[in-house]
């Protein structure tokens, strides 16, 4: 009997460093244990970032605190070295968030455990506003975010996060506008783009995009203090007045001519240009819109990569991952 009993213990041990020794993972917390090689529940690998963007909060009349929480998703050594680290910021689409990012962190950290992809840390931004969404833009009725991202939340991030001077950009739909409009105006600051489904338009759009819910962007890009809407909607009289309201209506996701001149007169380049569409993407002025604008990247002689798919508009894990992977590694 006492033979019985020592072995069904000894049994039940092994059955328990077994367990203790199994990959164990969570979408939220893990990391890899370095004496067992296994991954198992130890630390934080997604980081909740709440912040209060004082060029929000000082600029804007929509009563925006800018308070914001955001998404930050660590490399698998990140708390067992001193490693710096390339950092990619993600941009939501417009009335989204970035909360979304988390749930691809398994498997982000399995690609980078593995070296399919190069350890990295990936910050998901979140801006949008009670009139869905900031776009990014300097604005003083919604606030001035461009200068929010490029002077509070990069110095921010990149000191804590032992970032390493490569700074790329990953935006889906509005983020896809976002990425490309801070690319193409600081490219001494940014390495790389990858752009998905991005909400860029031909210029002969703006009638029909005007017909839409625009006021958030009327507020963004076409802000008028003075106005009880906040911001000006063109009339189409001719005059010179309405002729410059239409143009800052086109200065967010249209005036791709003038946002590709702009930025080959620049010193710096940008080293990588990333472009993917689903083509059963209903919104056609997507499709059309990036088509016309791959069309004058190669007139002008710049190099980009292209991935088109049966996607519609949407981003899932395969994307993701595939553009990390375009961002990061050499």
């Amino acid at each position: 009997m006492k033979k019985l009993l020592i072995i069904c213990c000894m049994v039940l041990l092994l059955s328990c460093e077994s367990e203790n020794n199994s990959e164990r993972i969570s979408d939220d917390n893990y990391v890899r244990n370095k004496k067992v090689e296994q991954v198992v529940l130890e630390r934080p690998f997604i980081v909740e970032e709440i912040l209060t963007f004082k060029n929000v909060k000082d600029y804007n009349l929509i009563d925006d605190n800018g308070k914001r929480e955001h998404i930050v998703l660590l490399p698998p050594s990140f708390y067992d070295s001193d490693n710096t680290y390339p950092v990619v910021y993600y941009f939501h689409g417009q009335s989204n968030t970035s909360e979304r990012i988390r749930h691809y962190q398994r498997h982000l950290y399995k690609e980078m455990v593995s070296g399919d992809i190069k350890e990295a840390v990936i910050i998901g931004l979140n801006y949008n506003n009670k009139f869905g969404g900031s776009f990014m833009a300097n604005s003083p009725v919604t606030g001035m975010w461009q200068e929010a991202f490029f002077e509070e939340a990069l110095p921010y991030f990149e000191e804590k996060y032992r970032i390493n001077g490569q700074r790329s950009l990953f935006g889906f739909s509005e983020g896809g506008h976002v990425s490309l409009r801070f690319g193409f105006e600081h490219a001494d600051m940014i390495d790389g783009i990858y752009i998905l489904a991005p909400t860029i338009f031909k210029d002969e759009e703006l009638s029909n995009f005007l017909e839409g819910e625009t006021t958030g962007y009327g507020m963004a890009f076409s802000y008028n203090e003075s106005s009880e809407m906040l911001y000006d909607l063109p009339s189409f009289d001719g005059s010179d007045k309405d002729n410059e309201i239409i143009n800052k209506w086109k200065s967010g996701y249209m005036n791709i001519d003038q946002k590709i001149e702009s930025y080959l007169n620049h010193n710096a380049s940008l080293s990588k240009i990333g472009i993917e569409l689903g083509i059963t993407n209903r919104n056609r002025e997507i499709i059309s819109g990036s088509k016309y604008f791959m069309d004058q990247l190669t007139k002008n002689q710049i190099n980009y990569f292209y991935k088109e798919t049966n996607n519609g508009h949407q981003i899932n894990k395969e994307i993701f991952l595939r553009g990390i992977t375009y961002l990061v590694n050499d």
